[in-house]
């Protein structure tokens, strides 16, 4: 197998003498298989240029779409967070409200008994004061 580094490095270093520069330019004769051979090495240019351009477009489909995945999975985790501490408060509320609805039911509970106690003791008042103005109104009467 041919060095190909070790080759190189050679006809670069037998080059770089501008006397050999000027003999090299002396055979600069370009032969038609020459071209063609140039021709076909810009082909292989383009098209290997072209199938390196084809997955790059891909891979950047790929991460864009990623990134739009992202945002929407923010946005709706945003949006959860959002409706959760919503859900929260309203419970909050709804157990605030309870108690403030158990506490008014006692109240009106209590206030309902001392009107019954009330009622009950007016009425037996009443009774006794009836009683007594009847005895009064019999001795009034003998």
């Amino acid at each position: 197998m041919i060095d190909l580094r070790g080759t190189i490095s050679k006809l670069v270093r037998a080059f770089s003498n501008r006397e050999n520069q000027l003999k090299l330019k002396a055979y600069e004769q370009k032969s038609a298989e020459f071209n063609a051979f140039q021709d076909s090495i810009l082909q292989l240019q383009k098209l290997f240029t072209y199938k390196l351009n084809t997955p790059l477009e891909d891979v950047n489909s790929i991460k864009d779409n990623l990134k739009q995945l992202k945002e929407k999975t923010e946005t709706l985790t945003d949006h959860r967070n959002s409706k959760k501490d919503q859900y929260d408060k309203y419970v909050e509320e709804c157990n605030k409200s309870r108690e403030l609805r158990g506490i008014t039911m006692k109240i009106l509970s209590q206030q309902v008994g001392t009107e019954k106690v009330d009622c009950e003791t007016q009425i037996q008042d009443a009774k006794e004061k009836g009683m007594k103005d009847e005895e009064e109104l019999k001795l009034s009467h003998e």
